[in-house]
């Protein structure tokens, strides 16, 4: 876990709802010394998020830029997505 300081000047604050059992489940990663603080385990959490957000946003340009700038079909999107076993994203939540 990289390390991360709550407190530090710039940090931005605000409070999330999250499913029951989760505080729970932050405090014990904390408590088992993988992480300094919750934050940190949220913050760890948001960085590898974004940084697959960004990797599925650059495949989806090369894939249209091979494709002279035509997207995938839907079709041909529900066809991978089934053969690797993977569920569409979300409404919203971006498209892969």
């Amino acid at each position: 876990m990289t390390e991360y300081d709550s407190g530090a000047a710039g940090a931005d604050k605000f409070t999330i709802s999250l499913p029951r059992g989760s505080k729970a489940a932050l405090q014990a990663l904390v408590d088992a010394g993988r992480a300094p603080n919750v934050s940190a385990v949220i913050a760890e959490a948001l960085a590898g998020y974004t940084s697959t957000e960004q990797e599925r946003l650059r495949t989806r340009q090369r894939i249209a830029e091979l494709r002279g700038g035509t997207p995938l079909p839907a079709k041909a999107l529900a066809w991978a997505r089934q053969a690797l076993g993977v569920d569409a994203p979300a409404e919203g939540a971006g498209a892969a």
